[in-house]
């Protein structure tokens, strides 16, 4: 528009600047997420399900379902393995994959979903930023992790506990609980 109309005089330029200042701030006024905060999702049945439930700091979640919904533990104030993985770790994956097999899936920026099956873990490269990850579920075991967020009903498992902690919408929290190791006896 500058270049097309010859604004020579100083009224004209004020003018356009005035008009396409207003253009720009009523533009973006319009979007701006402040005005929406983050009550939508904090405020949710789930979150406030989470947020309920007493455990310690250094208790882990693992939420089995797709993205963003691993986030969800993270608003609610809880520490969650398998949350968006936004610098790798690793470290964390080579305890399960000790040969580094998958190492060029996991050692990305990744957004992580995670199915738990009775089988060996393994992972999936589904897009460049998504990993599928089928996770054993004796190696629930060896992360800690001591509550499970899912849609599927875990309480008949075999070999562990799992004790339904709280339910919100479609979703399950569930407590784990480890089988002790049998003690030998020594006669």
């Amino acid at each position: 528009m500058i270049y097309r109309h010859q604004y020579d005089h100083a009224v004209r330029k004020k003018i356009l600047i005035f008009a396409l200042s207003c253009l720009m701030l009523s533009a973006g006024a319009f979007v701006n997420p402040i005005q929406q905060g983050i009550q939508c999702v904090t405020e949710t049945n789930l979150v406030k399900t989470l947020t309920s439930i007493q455990n310690t700091s250094d208790d882990v979640y693992l939420v089995e379902g797709n993205w963003p919904l691993t986030n969800v533990p993270l608003l609610a104030g809880k520490n969650c393995f398998d949350s968006t993985q936004v610098y790798p770790d690793p470290e964390k994956w080579r305890t399960v994959d000790p040969s580094g097999q998958y190492e060029t899936i996991y050692n990305r920026f990744s957004h992580i979903s995670l199915n738990l099956i009775t089988d060996q873990t393994r992972f999936q490269l589904q897009s460049g930023d998504l990993i599928v990850v089928d996770f054993c579920v004796d190696d629930l075991k060896v992360y800690n992790i001591r509550y499970l967020m899912t849609q599927k009903d875990y309480s008949s498992l075999s070999g562990y506990k799992f004790v339904l902690v709280g339910v919100a919408d479609d979703w399950n929290v569930y407590q784990i609980t480890y089988p002790t190791a049998a003690k030998e006896t020594g006669d």
